[in-house]
Formats: C-alpha cells, sequence, structure tokens
C-alpha cells in the first residue's frame, strides 16, 4: 500500500512541476530592449509575427527583471537574445511560471524542443 501511495505522490509532484511551468514564445525576435531606470530595470524581447508557442497574455514579448535573477543570468539571457536577434535564429524564451511573461529561460535553437 506504501508504494502505491509513494508512485501516486510522485505521478502529483511531476504534473504539478509541468503545469507550473510554460513558453513565452518561439520564434524570430523583431527587438530587445533594455530598460535602465533604477526602481525598474527590465529587457524586453519582442518576437515577430511568425512565433509559435506563445503565451497569450504575454502579447509577443518576453520580460527578464533584473531584480528577480542574478547578474550573470541575466547577462546571460540577453547575450543569447541578442545572438539570436542579430543572426536572424530562432529564439525561445521559457518562464518556470504558467502564465508568466518573466522569462526563466533564454535559448537559440532552429526546432522546438
Amino acid at each position: 500500500m506504501n508504494l502505491i501511495k509513494y508512485v501516486f505522490v510522485v505521478l502529483i509532484a511531476m504534473y504539478s512541476f509541468n503545469s507550473m511551468a510554460g513558453n513565452i514564445g518561439f520564434g524570430k525576435l523583431v527587438g530587445v530592449k533594455v530598460f535602465g531606470s533604477d526602481n525598474n530595470r527590465m529587457t524586453k524581447i519582442f518576437f515577430d509575427a511568425g512565433a509559435d508557442k506563445l503565451d497569450t497574455p504575454c502579447l509577443r514579448a518576453a520580460t527578464i527583471t533584473h531584480s528577480l535573477h542574478k547578474p550573470e543570468e541575466v547577462q546571460q539571457m540577453l547575450s543569447v537574445a541578442l545572438a539570436g536577434y542579430m543572426s536572424g535564429k530562432r529564439v525561445r524564451a521559457y518562464s518556470y511560471t504558467d502564465g508568466s511573461c518573466e522569462a526563466d529561460m533564454v535559448s537559440v535553437q532552429e526546432t522546438y524542443f
């Protein structure tokens, strides 16, 4: 009986983790803007009209709020976004929180995986 409870708890945890994450967008970028006011430092990544895997509330834009990430994480995500923008390659922005426009992962990739 304990094994069944254990398996059930693991399955619930796996389902919960998957439901708490989501894509913000996957496609080519049309712009990267860095906002630098003292109380609201953030970077916005804008996807083109042909992007897919879009989270509707985000309106084709991912946000990187600098105060929510370590400085090196912000630099890494910004560098990857700029590399994708300058090369014309497809970029994926992903959030660990479903329905959030806050990017936790940015990658340059030709196909979605």
